[in-house]
């Protein structure tokens, strides 16, 4: 199927008032257009129609190509009667507006309807078929009523336009019974275009439903393509063959990825990844040293005698002891000194301490407003939180007694312990 942008240019001469063919000539090549455009558009879903009149005052574009059908028969019915056909001028708009096509890989076909006697010289024909040839157009011709005066012309105007036997030219007589359009489907300007033989397989005539043809088309095509499918073997012996290489090459490529991070994280670090390890190296210098040392001590023990061996065992558990003692005074400490912060930032605080500030008290009931400072009923409420005041005062001041005298105690029998663990 060829992909084209045709321009079917149209002969509306007085010349086609004639009936020579049923019923005019001018309705016999619009059914003739009507066949050439749904072929033209049927074969590829791509292809572009346009349509160009040559009669009346001037040659007029009445379309521009498009693959639109409805659009195209439409614009058939503008097309009025009037005047001669410029064939010449025609010629040359129809190949700028093929120039002009919205796809530049069409193919670019000019096919002109003569019903008229062409009244343009040979030059100026040749001229313009060598022009078409120049460009890469194909021009077909519908040669139909005045065949005999114009056969001349029109043959000559093929064989200068024909390039690899692109163009074609059909002359067709004024007979009686002849239907123009039939000489025109048997003949080689629709050759290209004639889709399979839809009407022998299916019944169905691709000019009159269009559409259920393309459809035929289409699912035939697919078919076709299953089958072909279905027909070629698949190569399982390369396939399986490649599939553990590129595993492989993914393996590798992890391994390299890997090694690139650990190394670039390494380098980001810096710094901080030598101070850890300076740190953990201590660390490991430490444990040992002290392995090393119970080793030494184990083995001294096992060559001293029990008493020697006793000896030891007391003067290690007297310095664990100690060791133990001094870590809960240090901690006791510690809980001192937080408990007397807490005690100086309570009783900086504290209400009692408020309470015999008097000049704040006064520079804060005179704020109140409504507030009398010399009320007997606000003096007596500041007297009952001062007595308040002093017995939580009091109270905690036995507490810390208490818990003074407790200490000192444990203190002394830690003290006495130790001194029983030396006599012995």
């Amino acid at each position: 199927m060829v992909l084209e942008g045709t321009l079917i240019c149209i002969d509306n001469s007085e010349y086609m008032r004639n009936s020579d063919f049923s019923p005019t000539r001018f309705e016999a090549q619009l059914d003739s257009v009507n066949i050439i455009t749904g072929r033209k558009t049927n074969s590829n879903f791509e292809n572009t129609v346009g349509v160009l009149s040559m009669g009346g005052s001037q040659p007029k574009l009445v379309i521009a190509p498009t693959s639109d059908v409805g659009k195209i028969l439409a614009s058939l019915h503008e097309v009025q009667i009037a005047g001669d056909s410029d064939h010449v001028t025609s010629l040359y708009i129809a190949q700028l507006a093929l120039k002009h096509r919205m796809n530049r890989q069409q193919a670019q076909r000019i096919i002109m309807f003569v019903g008229s006697p062409v009244k343009a010289s040979s030059e100026d024909l040749l001229r313009v078929g060598n022009m078409l040839k120049k460009n890469n157009v194909a021009l077909d011709i519908v040669n139909f009523g005045e065949t005999d005066s114009n056969r001349e012309k029109l043959d000559a105007l093929i064989e200068t336009v024909n390039k690899n036997d692109n163009s074609h030219i059909v002359h067709i007589p004024p007979i009686s019974g002849v239907i123009l359009s039939d000489q025109i489907q048997g003949s080689l300007i629709l050759g290209d275009a004639n889709p399979s033989d839809f009407s022998n397989d299916f019944g169905v005539d691709p000019n009159i439903d269009p559409e259920l043809a393309l459809a035929l088309r289409l699912s035939l095509e697919e078919n076709a393509r299953r089958n072909d499918s279905q027909s070629t073997p698949k190569p399982q012996s390369s396939d399986s063959n490649e599939q553990p290489q590129e595993m492989e090459d993914d393996s590798e490529y992890d391994e390299e990825t890997r090694r690139a991070i650990e190394m670039s994280l390494a380098e980001f670090s810096g710094d901080d990844n030598s101070e850890t390890n300076d740190d953990e190296n201590q660390n490991q210098e430490q444990e040992q040293q002290q392995m090393q040392e119970e080793k030494q001590d184990q083995v001294n023990i096992s060559e001293l005698n029990e008493d020697e061996q006793m000896k030891l065992i007391l003067e290690r558990s007297i310095n664990e002891s100690q060791d133990k003692s001094n870590e809960e005074k240090d901690k006791e400490k510690q809980t001192e000194s937080n408990q007397n912060q807490d005690n100086q930032f309570d009783s900086a605080f504290d209400l009692g301490n408020v309470l015999q500030n008097q000049d704040l008290i006064d520079s804060v009931l005179l704020s109140l407003p409504g507030v009398n400072p010399n009320d007997d009923r606000i003096k007596s409420a500041l007297e009952s939180l001062k007595k308040d005041g002093d017995k939580k005062d009091d109270e905690k001041k036995e507490d810390d007694k208490k818990e003074d005298d407790e200490k000192k105690d444990d203190e002394k029998n830690n003290d006495n312990q130790d001194m029983e663990i030396e006599k012995k």
